[in-house]
């Protein structure tokens, strides 16, 4: 009976549960930047599927839902054509590719609620790692029921060249820096 209740005390204590994401309160704010300025925006959040231990984030995936990505920074007419431009095969191709994920996992937690993680991003079919340069976590926390970071990826490795000063020559002032930033604000259930 003993060795029964050791068992499952240590099976119990090796669960994992999920962590609700409230999709409606949480944002990704995305900034793209180029030679004159930048350009903001926000995505929706499909799904997200993350999981907990004690407490404490172990790993987990987002799922976006590109087709509703937004101008934040610019009204009107303007807006609707960088929004459709980003929509478009220059950008994100988001009629073939309607969804990114972000995969996180191997998370552990550092002083003062700082997280460290590995990860995976996939877009427009095309999938790389945190252990590469060209997807990278910045600033992760996990206080309370949010969860907070930026994750910052180039653009060029998921094959969106448009205006890239890596591929094109003389673009001037119409160069667009190759790295995105995404401002993760998780809210949890």
């Amino acid at each position: 009976m003993k060795t029964l209740l050791a068992l499952v005390s240590l099976l119990s204590m090796q669960l994992s549960f999920s962590l609700e994401v409230d999709t409606q309160k949480s944002k990704l704010i995305w900034t793209g930047k180029k030679v004159t300025g930048e350009h903001t925006g926000e995505i929706k959040i499909k799904s997200a599927n993350l999981k907990e231990k004690n407490g404490k984030l172990t790993d987990g995936e987002i799922t976006v839902n590109m087709k509703t990505i937004s101008v934040t920074d610019l009204s009107g007419d303007y807006a609707k054509k960088l929004k459709n431009h980003l929509e478009s095969d220059d950008f994100f191709s988001v009629s073939q590719y309607p969804q990114a994920v972000f995969k996180l996992n191997d998370v552990t937690y550092t002083s003062n609620n700082m997280l460290k993680a590995k990860g995976e991003l996939s877009i427009k079919g095309t999938t790389h790692s945190t252990k590469k340069p060209v997807v990278k976590l910045k600033g992760f926390k996990h206080v309370g029921n949010k969860i907070t970071g930026k994750l910052v990826f180039d653009r060029t490795a998921y094959n969106i060249r448009y205006g890239s000063g890596k591929f094109f020559e003389n673009l001037g002032d119409k160069m667009i820096y190759d790295d995105v930033e995404v401002d993760i604000n998780l809210v949890l259930k």
